[in-house]
């Protein structure tokens, strides 16, 4: 019998749904079944921060059904609770026949819009990173090759499963992510080969690594996140966590300046997984938010950045910034009766204007949206950030920003801010992918809609209260031809201050 760290079950408030009532049963068939070398972390809170998989704006609580750490390593379940047929893509979108209490297929079916293995995705990713962290905090090299962890979904048995992998194929049942029926899920693990070069884990580092995972690597690695110093930076308080334009994880604390006491702005990317190689990679992508923001700091609508570093142990890098009490604009979206003060024309217009800069400078953002702005609600002022995806438009930078990816869209799916032309040669735009991102934002300020390049998009358009030569100029922004755009921001600017006038 598998031990079972924890049972959150008999303290949960939730309601007993048909969802918590599978997971109940897995978590008692797998305690029962896997041996006595296995331990079961049930519901591993994660984070609570905003899910890129499940909509722009959303926030999420991030928890994992069950964790099983064994000898031949560390399996993420998560339970789903159709009864039925399930099928389609297994990194898209999942089409449901769920079944009635005669087992006769209910006349409707029910389509996933979440991209579940995208979302198992990115909790692997998360739980990697804390083993890989209490690795290398503790010594225990011996659990190196543990830090990879596989995924599964787990459904009733009498579900049939029809699923395609990325490329078409028959989903791999031994594959990182891979979905079976409860029957099948003990053989499943217990049979899963161990990583290269790895001997099994033994039951005490068994049992010490699913200490780690429920309480997390800060209390049982003895390292509080508040004592944490990256050169003369104190991380004080973390703020929340988020997700970079180019998928890198990062942390945003308040951090002091221990020479002069001032409290800053502090992000801190996260690569403890990764290997030199892929560390490289992402400190150019790094670099570029540091080399931009400096280069464009002296405007007053730029975010404005003090000084960047990595830490002595090689774990992250911090780029330190101007603190800012101010939220951003995708915390306004949840929050309409603050966002009702914003004077909208005036505020789109400073947009515009902080973006004439960036393209003045030679530089293209290249992934505008409500989460790249700051908001000043009395002023209806607006400060731009998040430029790790920024495009420097000269001869000399080109080639070197080739040989680095754009948008990681394996972590980072699409959104509506972003210029269509961006998914076919990121490397090749120029402003106007920019000034569509503006108009997607004036769009979604204006109908309360996210834009869809459909005809209905424009009829709510007309629908708003935007004076006509304003409507036409969000509607050209929003062409899928950068040609059809306008050409610089200044042409924007131009209709602006005729609609302010």
């Amino acid at each position: 019998m598998a031990r079972l760290l924890r049972n959150p079950f008999e303290r949960s408030q939730r309601a007993p749904s048909g969802g918590l009532n599978f997971e109940r049963l897995v978590t008692s068939y797998l305690s029962e079944r896997l041996g006595n070398q296995y331990v079961i972390v049930p519901n591993v809170i994660v984070d609570n921060s905003s899910d890129l998989s499940a909509g722009s704006g959303a926030v999420t609580r991030r928890e994992i059904d069950l964790i099983i750490i064994g000898p031949n390593g560390v399996f993420l379940l998560e339970a789903k609770s159709y009864h039925g047929a399930v099928d389609g893509l297994l990194w898209g979108h999942w089409d449901i026949t769920k079944v009635d209490r005669d087992g006769l297929p209910l006349p409707f079916r029910q389509k996933s819009e979440r991209k579940e293995a995208v979302v198992m995705e990115e909790r692997m990713y998360r739980v990697s990173a804390l083993i890989e962290k209490y690795v290398n905090r503790s010594g225990l090299r011996s659990l190196g090759p543990f830090k990879k962890v596989r995924g599964i979904f787990v459904f009733p048995d009498g579900t049939s499963i029809n699923f395609l992998a990325r490329d078409g194929s028959p989903a791999n049942p031994r594959a990182d992510v891979r979905a079976l029926t409860l029957a099948r899920v003990v053989e499943s693990i217990e049979k899963d080969p161990l990583p290269p070069r790895a001997q099994p884990i033994s039951k005490r580092e068994v049992v010490k690594l699913a200490e780690v995972v429920d309480k997390g690597v800060v209390s049982a690695a003895g390292t509080p996140p508040t004592e944490k110093v990256v050169g003369h930076y104190k991380l004080e308080e973390e703020l929340y966590k988020d997700q970079a334009p180019n998928g890198l994880h990062f942390t945003v604390y308040g951090v002091r300046d221990l020479n002069t006491g001032i409290r800053h702005r502090g992000k801190y990317y996260d690569w403890t997984p990764m290997d030199v190689t892929a560390q490289a990679v992402w400190n150019e992508q790094v670099q570029r938010h540091k080399t931009a923001l400096s280069a464009l700091s002296s405007n007053r609508r730029i975010h404005q950045i003090i000084t960047a570093m990595g830490d002595e142990e090689g774990y992250g890098y911090l780029v330190v910034e101007r603190w800012m009490n101010n939220p951003t604009l995708q915390e306004l979206l949840n929050s309409p009766r603050d966002l009702e003060r914003l004077d909208l024309a005036r505020f789109m217009k400073n947009i515009a204007l902080g973006m004439r800069s960036v393209h003045g400078s030679n530089f293209v953002h290249r992934e505008l949206s409500p989460k790249s702005v700051f908001v000043d609600l009395e002023e209806s002022e607006a400060v731009i950030t998040s430029f790790e995806l920024a495009k420097v438009l000269s001869d000399k930078a080109a080639s070197s920003s080739m040989q680095v990816p754009t948008v990681f869209t394996r972590r980072v799916p699409p959104n509506s801010y972003r210029a269509p032309e961006m998914a076919l040669t990121p490397h090749d735009v120029d402003c106007r992918a920019d000034i569509y991102s503006w108009g997607a934002i004036y769009y979604r300020l204006t109908t309360g809609h996210q834009f869809r390049n459909e005809p209905k998009a424009f009829d709510l358009l007309a629908a708003s209260r935007l004076t006509s030569g304003a409507r036409t100029l969000v509607e050209k922004c929003l062409e899928a031809d950068p040609a059809d755009r306008p050409v610089d921001m200044e042409e924007v600017l131009s209709v602006m201050r005729a609609s302010l006038n």
